[in-house]
């Protein structure tokens, strides 16, 4: 009917007998536009393609932040442990993502300790350098490396449905993900800040 509500609500007693059925178009509008920000959420409307657009949107929000605190960090007159912090992060978490990938991938571990675990040795690595540009860039390879990987580790395991639409989808989000890396590659700061 091209509302945004999500779904009916049905009670069942411990007897299985039906208590009640709460229609969302029989509540009040406050409750009615509670009930539409999950399909919202999710970009559960307008199929496919809203849900792409939702990735492309949050893709350039996260692009944009990033860039601005690089920029900021690039004006900084210091270069200190907040650079190289936020050299991790920036990179840390993307080899997270791409570490817990390959790893859920290849070995069926749990992804969740991956992605917490190597985002906090970034961290504490990032005590260790003395050039954030140097740690950047080794934290891009290294999620460069996980992610092919990944991709590796999928194709070997699913080589009997390489051809399938999921198997093409995977491919896809996976040698995406390792594309836009390539194209995110860390650059030097300028040596003498402004």
């Amino acid at each position: 009917d091209g509302r945004l509500i999500y779904s009916e609500n049905y009670r069942f007693d411990a007897a299985g007998a039906l208590i009640e059925i709460t229609k969302p178009e029989n509540l009040p509008v406050g409750a009615q536009i509670l009930l539409s920000s999950y399909r919202l959420h999710f970009g559960d409307y307008y199929g496919f393609s809203v849900k792409l657009l939702y990735l492309v949107m949050g893709l350039a929000l996260t692009w944009m932040v990033v860039s601005g605190v690089n920029i900021w960090f690039a004006k900084r007159r210091q270069r200190d442990l907040l650079n190289r912090l936020w050299a991790a992060v920036s990179w840390g978490l993307p080899l997270g993502f791409a570490l817990s990938l390959a790893a859920s991938t290849a070995l069926s571990w749990s992804p969740t300790p991956l992605l917490w675990g190597s985002t906090l040795a970034s961290l504490c690595a990032a005590r260790f350098y003395r050039d954030e540009t140097q740690m950047a860039q080794h934290l891009f390879y290294a999620t460069a490396t996980a992610l092919g990987f990944a991709l590796l580790a999928y194709n070997y395991q699913h080589w009997a449905y390489v051809a399938s639409p999921a198997a093409m989808g995977m491919n896809s989000f996976i040698g995406g993900a390792l594309l836009l890396t390539l194209l995110c590659r860390p650059r030097a700061l300028p040596s003498e800040p402004r």
